[in-house]
């Protein structure tokens, strides 16, 4: 209540710019809750309020917020195109690094679609932004490129990649970007039948646990470990992977997800969580 009586304050004095931020702040609040469709709503209001306001900036913003909205709804190649064009704006006004995370998303949402040349360039872009910029966030495009070695099935590449990200994330003291390498490098490990290191990592995995770690790519890399362990390797190490990508899934959310594995844990004759 008291959040719309500000918002029909600011529209009351015409106060477009801070309509604007009201709404882009609704529509994140939203998407979050899993509320798209009002969150797409308030996003493209946002939008038209801070372009009446004559702020670039703010309107990349906007677009970058729209764009990860139509991400979450599965309108990859929209969510693309918007945050292609917030990356162009914020770079045309000076804003680096505004620019390099909407490219970033442009190449998550590229990716999703099956287009890996294009993502590889959105992330190759958001990563020289950022190197110019002097800015550690350039390691987490490299996690991102990383992802289309593992797609590719180019396990030593993406391994190397991790590993480089890893030691340089962990020497700057930035915990979540070497936690993350760590939990991305098991299906590397797993591919090449590094038994010993996987088992170390999945240790290392269950140990440092946070609810921080829970993302689409790290469940998803956990699951694909299991699978490849299932394959060829020790099944316990395929449990305790699948043990660990169904923990993950279960932070985002995701019971299908959480369904497939116990399915796939019976299958194996293992322990379903």
């Amino acid at each position: 209540v008291a959040f719309d009586r500000a918002l029909t304050c600011q529209r009351e004095q015409g106060d477009a710019g801070g309509e604007a931020r009201a709404l882009r702040y609704l529509a994140r609040t939203l998407a979050v809750q899993g509320r798209l469709d009002g969150a797409r709503a308030h996003a493209r209001s946002g939008l038209a309020a801070a372009q009446r306001a004559g702020e670039p900036v703010l309107e990349a913003e906007v677009l970058a917020v729209l764009g990860g909205i139509e991400r979450r709804a599965g309108r990859f190649d929209e969510s693309s195109r918007l945050c292609q064009q917030a990356a162009d704006i914020a770079q045309a006004h000076g804003r680096t690094l505004l620019g390099a995370e909407a490219l970033l998303l442009a190449g998550e949402s590229l990716r999703a679609a099956g287009d890996l040349e294009g993502a590889g360039r959105a992330y190759r872009e958001a990563r020289s932004r950022w190197r110019r910029a002097g800015s550690r966030y350039a390691l987490v495009a490299e996690l991102n490129l990383a992802m289309l070695d593992v797609h590719r099935q180019a396990w030593d590449e993406a391994a190397l990649r991790l590993e480089t990200a890893g030691n340089e994330a962990a020497a700057l003291g930035d915990a979540y970007i070497s936690r993350s390498a760590r939990m991305l490098v098991l299906p590397c490990l797993a591919a090449r039948g590094h038994w010993d290191a996987l088992e170390a990592g999945l240790v290392d995995a269950e140990a440092d646990w946070t609810s921080l770690m829970a993302e689409t790519d790290t469940a998803e890399s956990a699951e694909l470990a299991g699978v490849l362990a299932a394959a060829d390797g020790p099944p316990a190490l395929a449990g305790r992977a699948w043990w660990l990508a169904h923990r993950l899934w279960g932070e985002l959310q995701r019971s299908d997800r959480q369904g497939i594995l116990e399915d796939a844990l019976r299958g194996a004759g293992l322990p379903v969580p």
